[in-house]
């Protein structure tokens, strides 16, 4: 199974619209047949920089293929790529206010608290 992994092995990235299966050269299977050596699922970020590029690079030339005609069997591994927050996923950042006259202590008040 490893050397059909090597021979046509593809790389399966896990995306927020679903599973995408990427092409790779047998440069890119050998790096990351020896990155999944112990492990089926990795997350991105546990990747050297190097491996990050090529995979980056190979989903921004969208070299995707279809699982049916590989076969599951030849998945060298499982990138686990989470999704950006977006803005509307983020918590409202309150404004940065200033101290007014308004909702400034009062000397006095600050004297009768100590």
């Amino acid at each position: 199974m490893l050397i059909e992994k090597l021979q046509a092995g593809v790389l399966k990235i896990m995306t927020p619209i679903g599973p995408r299966y990427v092409r790779l050269t047998i440069l890119d299977r050998v790096s990351l047949l020896w990155a999944f050596r112990h492990f089926t699922s990795l997350p991105l970020t546990v990747l050297n920089q190097s491996q990050r590029n090529r995979i980056e690079g190979l989903c921004a030339a969208q070299a995707f293929t279809s699982i049916d005609a590989f076969g599951d069997a030849l998945v060298i591994g499982t990138i686990e790529q989470q999704p950006m927050p977006s803005a509307a996923m983020m918590p409202a950042r309150r404004p940065m206010g200033t101290v007014t006259e308004s909702n400034a202590i009062h000397p006095l008040a600050s004297d009768a608290s100590r």
